[in-house]
């Protein structure tokens, strides 16, 4: 009993620590991270499994333990394969940390990126590493919160956390509030870039109409030129 309690609290120790250093991580794996407490918060508040042996629990360690590694590797310029497009930044950037969402992708799909992660040993072992710091993420956030062990690592925790979805609230405001003004200045461009073609196609018409007069005048000053020259004969 004293060993288990010894090593809950250094897995809490871990935790906390490297939760207080999130904030300096970049915004990728804040999202990760943040969402994989979250949801494993909200997964064991109605799972009374009290480790990580589930398959629902299974899938989130995996599924946060891959967007991790992708953290990582997108930073290496590492091309990522197509059956993990939706474990990226881009994916996780959609979803609440703050509200959670429960898992995003299947299990299917959970099991395809693992695969295709096992074929390359770089990313099989950034995949591995993150899987053992994910769990016990998960492991944490579906402790006991009652005991008297975890109730000040839960108000610590909590503490950290709000601090950190606020953060990641703001990293996605901006991020949106970025998006919308790209798209706006794209959608700004396409107008002005058509205006430009019908512009190009009036004055395209203009040359064409003229082009035909002066066709037309050309012939008549032929016609007229070849009449005077049979009169003169």
């Amino acid at each position: 009993m004293a060993a288990e309690s010894f090593a809950v609290a250094s897995a809490f120790d871990r935790a906390i620590s490297e939760l207080e250093q999130l904030e300096s991580r970049p915004y990728c794996h804040r999202i990760a991270t943040a969402l994989l407490v979250k949801n494993c918060q909200q997964l064991f508040d109605v799972d009374t499994a009290s480790e990580v042996d589930s398959t629902s629990s299974r899938d989130l360690v995996d599924a946060y333990a891959i967007s991790l590694a992708i953290c990582d590797l997108e930073r290496g310029r590492i091309p990522i394969p197509y059956q993990c497009k939706s474990f990226q930044e881009t994916s996780l950037a959609k979803l609440s940390p703050r509200k959670g969402h429960g898992l995003h992708v299947s299990s299917e799909e959970v099991n395809q990126c693992i695969q295709a992660f096992a074929a390359d040993n770089k990313m099989w072992e950034t995949w591995h590493n993150y899987r053992h710091r994910t769990e016990v993420y998960c492991q944490v956030a579906g402790a006991d919160r009652e005991k008297d062990s975890t109730v000040q690592f839960y108000k610590h925790i909590a503490s950290i956390m709000a601090e950190f979805f606020d953060s990641v609230d703001k990293n996605q405001d901006r991020l949106s509030e970025f998006h919308k003004r790209h798209l706006n200045d794209a959608h700004t461009a396409y107008e002005k870039l058509f205006s430009n073609i019908e512009d190009i196609q009036d004055a395209i018409s203009t040359l064409r109409s003229h082009i035909s007069q002066s066709n037309a005048a050309a012939e008549v000053l032929i016609w007229s030129k070849l009449d005077d020259s049979e009169l003169t004969l």
